[in-house]
C-alpha cells in the first residue's frame, strides 16, 4: 500500500506530535488511505473515566489531557496542514469535512487483547487491497 502525498502529511504529523506530547506512548500505529489506526497509552497520571483528571491542574503542561484531547489535536493540526495543500495545489479540495467527528476506541484489558490490536494494526495494511474502499 502506497499512502498519497496527504497520507505521508497525516503520518508525518503524527510522528511530530507523538514527540512532543510525551504524556502519550504510541505503540503501533498506521495511517491508512481513509482512516488511521492508533495504540496509545497514557503515562502517568490520567482521566478516571468521569472525565476528571487525577491532577490539581488539569491544564499543566498545555498538552492534551485525554486520549480524545489526543486525537482531536491530530484531527485539529492534519486539517490545518491539509486546508494548507490545498490552496497551494498540493492535495485536492474536499467538501468541508476532512474527519469524521467522532472516532472508535478501546480500553485493553490485557496482554493477550494488547496483543490482538497490535497485531490488527500491524497486519491492516496488508488487507488493503479487499477492503471495500480500496480503488
Amino acid at each position: 500500500m502506497q499512502l498519497s502525498e496527504a497520507g505521508e502529511m497525516i503520518r508525518q504529523t503524527l510522528t511530530e506530535i507523538t514527540g512532543v506530547y510525551t504524556r502519550f506512548t504510541t505503540h503501533a500505529s498506521v495511517v491508512m488511505p481513509n482512516h488511521v489506526h492508533l495504540l496509545l497509552s497514557i503515562n502517568g497520571d490520567y482521566d478516571d473515566g468521569g472525565g476528571t483528571p487525577r491532577r490539581a491542574f488539569p491544564t499543566e503542561g498545555g498538552g492534551p489531557r485525554t486520549i480524545s484531547d489526543f486525537v482531536m489535536r491530530l484531527k485539529t493540526l492534519t486539517t490545518y496542514r491539509y486546508i494548507e495543500g490545498v490552496k497551494s495545489g498540493l492535495y485536492p479540495a474536499f467538501d468541508r469535512i476532512l474527519w469524521q467527528k467522532s472516532f472508535h476506541d478501546h480500553i485493553v484489558r490485557d496482554q493477550n487483547d494488547l496483543m490482538q490490536i497490535w497485531t490488527y494494526i500491524e497486519n491492516n495494511p496488508k488487507q488493503w487491497a479487499v477492503d471495500r474502499y480500496c480503488q
